[in-house]
């Protein structure tokens, strides 16, 4: 007796194949959009205090008001409090035309609570109009604003100056970042500046202007990543932007390091382009 062969049935090698291509498209969408990570970057700063060596830098840049972190920034939270930063900076757009100051308030508090926290303007907090009601808002949950002015951060008697910039989405008239530095210089310090600024365009005329360590965001990490090649595409359109993640030295001696940000640009969802929180640890050169 004759017996056939079994015909196999293509539709079940193509539901596989479909099946795998979905756990694949759903673990680049987890990777870029639902999970934090924490890197650190080791920063030699010249001058440096003694007692700032090891001092923790964590950068919080780009939050965009979203409940994207989970309920308050929770899951936010919970890795910066793992990360065990000395001090938290904030490099900007935390609220936009969609998102008000009350959506950060849990976040701002919480981020407060786990270290001492400094904060600069972006372009969306003054596209959206709220930068006074954002100030207030700050300042009641123990976030210092730096407003083209600088703090010291002191450490028994050891102190790092720490300026911040306004964005230049802000008053025509501001402070210049020239004007901020000649003031700087006219202070009894000697040791290295940290500056936050939220984009990194001008990263090179800062680094001119002696300031040291910059920290920006702005860029979300090029929003799309490309292996080999980085951040493919900045929010201003222009296509392979010099700076978009992690820490570059500059010509004059300065570095800069840019936060990938923690939130989607334009409303994309992020490809191989994890939310992340930098963390700087300093030391001393």
């Amino acid at each position: 007796m004759a017996f056939g062969r079994k015909r196999r049935r293509r539709g079940g090698g193509l539901l596989f194949k479909l099946l795998c291509l979905a756990a694949l498209l759903a673990a680049v969408w987890v990777h870029g959009n639902a999970l934090i990570f924490t890197d650190e970057y080791e920063v030699s700063l010249a001058g440096l205090p003694p007692a700032f060596e090891g001092y923790r830098v964590a950068q919080v840049s780009d939050v965009h008001g979203g409940d994207l972190l989970g309920l308050g920034g929770k899951r936010l939270l919970e890795k910066l409090e793992k990360a065990k930063p000395n001090l938290i900076v904030v490099t900007g757009d935390v609220v936009d035309d969609d998102h008000g100051p009350e959506t950060v308030r849990a976040l701002m508090r919480g981020l407060a609570a786990i270290a001492p926290t400094y904060y600069v303007t972006g372009n969306h907090e003054w596209s959206a109009r709220v930068v006074p009601e954002l100030m207030e808002l700050l300042e009641d949950c123990g976030v210092t604003p730096l407003r083209n002015e600088f703090a010291y951060l002191t450490l028994g008697t050891n102190r790092l100056l720490l300026a911040g910039v306004e964005d230049k989405a802000g008053p025509w008239d501001q402070k210049t970042p020239a004007e901020l530095m000649e003031e700087i210089e006219a202070e009894d310090y000697a040791g290295p500046v940290l500056l936050l600024a939220h984009r990194p365009d001008d990263a090179e005329t800062y680094d001119a202007l002696g300031y040291d360590l910059i920290f920006s965001g702005h860029v979300h990490g090029g929003m799309l990543r490309l292996p080999f090649l980085g951040g493919v595409i900045a929010p201003s359109r222009e296509l392979f932007p010099p700076y978009t993640k992690g820490l570059y030295a500059l010509e004059n001696g300065g570095q800069l390091l840019v936060s990938a940000g923690l939130a989607p640009a334009g409303g994309f969802p992020r490809v191989f382009n994890p939310l992340q929180v930098p963390i700087a640890v300093l030391h001393g050169a």
